[in-house]
């Protein structure tokens, strides 16, 4: 709007501000709207792809991290064997060799008959018999934490108008 405004102007140039002077300069120039629309893509461009590229190395991090953790392995093991002998016998689950993660969150909620202790204190007691404490998982999982509050929705949109772009 202002550089179509001072092309417009009729009156002498140095009767001009600096500021509308510049953008007078700037006027003579046929492909200024598409230098101009190239140097905000490229500003946009760095802030996307910083952001895009911090959220995926936490996720990258909090993969290491499950891979690499020797306590999260021995409480998945452990669980495991605990599920296939509650499982033992039953129609429906048995010969079930794993598990979805989406049932670990259960645990806590299966209590020993007349106790008031769950399963999951059980399965960390079990797996500190091995040399693990539940503090060293619980570190473990601390990048798993932060990954899960990056939203992948809006990676992928950026992605998506980074290549569009």
């Amino acid at each position: 709007e202002e550089l179509e405004m001072v092309k417009s102007y009729g009156g002498s140039v140095a009767a001009l501000g600096k500021a509308e002077r510049f953008l007078y300069e700037l006027g003579k120039d046929a492909h200024i709207r598409s230098k101009i629309s190239w140097i905000q893509f490229i500003k946009g461009f760095d802030t996307a792809r910083s952001g895009v590229s911090r959220s995926l190395d936490t996720v990258k991090r909090a993969i290491e991290s499950l891979l690499n953790s020797q306590g999260i392995k021995q409480f998945l093991m452990v669980a495991l064997r605990y599920g296939n002998t509650m499982n033992l016998g039953s129609k429906r689950y048995d010969n079930a060799y794993g598990f979805t993660l989406s049932s670990l969150l259960s645990l806590r909620h299966i209590k020993a008959a007349g106790r008031s202790k769950n399963l999951l204190l059980h399965l960390l007691r079990q797996v500190e018999g091995y040399g693990t404490s539940a503090v060293s998982i619980m570190d473990d999982l601390k990048m798993v934490e932060a990954a899960s509050r990056i939203d992948m929705t809006y990676i992928r949109a950026e992605i998506v108008r980074i290549k569009r772009t």
